[in-house]
């Protein structure tokens, strides 16, 4: 019954906030923290809307239709007007309101593809493969990756022949080598599956003149593990990823408890993550089912 009030809006609002990091996220896409010699249609007007358009793609994913964890990273729908549009490579609508329209499936597919998380993990010039690998670690897969040691240089290397090779191969020089291997190779070859979009979040096949490498292979320690093209190939798999649906539970749970999961909680999780997955990753489900649990009703008389 609460969850069919209009107040319970707010509360799965917040919850996707927290989960996604939007707090942080509105300032990095933020129009004035990228460069207007490249990005010049890439307004306040236009960011605003693509957060907007955001907003609108979660809300639609959780509420209308199945509400499915699987449709949230499958989903090619888009929500925009006449100012971010062209952003999501769409006619203009005709409207200043925000309006539904179908992306093209080749290019957007999920909520990882949307323009304005892509935004959100770039910096003022250039998509950032490290930024946007850890958020998947963190975020989808509940495997965040180590803190780089005490000291360590977190620049990328200025590179005499920048313009003559694409951002990748500046990450693959810079960080790919020595003692940072080990975990950037596994953080950026997420993160290369979305060079596709640069840093407004605008799908792209180029730089400058250059064809884009988005391919990357997953390693064995996650159960996304093998080789994709593309993020559009990745977000398939992430929907049906029993390591990603965890990652969702978890994250929801710990929203539910107010408090970060301790190692009894995984006697929780557990049966909470089958009972997803049973019934078919819908998400409403799951707020109830956290909801009716013992842990959610009861504290213990420790406390």
């Amino acid at each position: 019954r609460m969850l069919e009030d209009d107040r319970a809006k707010a509360t799965v609002k917040q919850f996707q906030r927290e989960w996604l990091h939007v707090d942080r996220l509105e300032t990095q896409a933020h129009a004035n923290t990228k460069s207007m010699a490249l990005f010049p249609k890439y307004t306040t007007p236009q960011s605003e809307a693509s957060l907007r358009g955001f907003e609108a793609f979660l809300s639609d994913s959780f509420w209308a239709g199945d509400s499915s964890f699987k449709n949230l990273f499958t989903s090619s729908k888009g929500f925009v007007n006449d100012e971010s549009a062209e952003l999501f490579g769409v006619a203009k609508p005709g409207s200043t309101e925000l309006v539904g329209v179908d992306l093209n499936p080749d290019q957007r597919k999920g909520v990882l593809t949307q323009p304005f998380i892509m935004a959100g993990w770039a910096n003022d010039k250039w998509q950032s493969a490290i930024l946007r690998g850890a958020y998947v670690m963190e975020s989808v897969l509940c495997a965040p990756s180590p803190p780089p040691p005490p000291g360590t240089v977190t620049e990328l290397k200025v590179l005499p022949d920048r313009n003559s090779i694409t951002q990748r191969q500046v990450v693959e020089m810079s960080v790919e080598t020595g003692s940072c291997a080990g975990c950037h190779k596994t953080i950026d070859g997420f993160g290369f599956l979305f060079d596709n979009y640069d840093a407004i979040g605008a799908y792209q096949t180029k730089e400058r003149d250059l064809v884009l490498n988005t391919s990357a292979e997953i390693g064995e320690e996650f159960d996304v593990k093998g080789k994709y093209d593309n993020a559009v190939q990745f977000s398939e798999a992430v929907a049906n990823s029993e390591q990603a649906a965890q990652c969702f539970v978890q994250h929801m749970y710990e929203f539910a408890t107010a408090r970060p999961p301790v190692e009894e909680d995984g006697c929780v999780i557990a049966p909470l993550t089958d009972s997803f997955l049973e019934a078919g990753t819908d998400m409403k489900k799951l707020m109830l089912d956290i909801i009716k649990s013992p842990a959610f009703r009861y504290r213990s008389a420790a406390r």
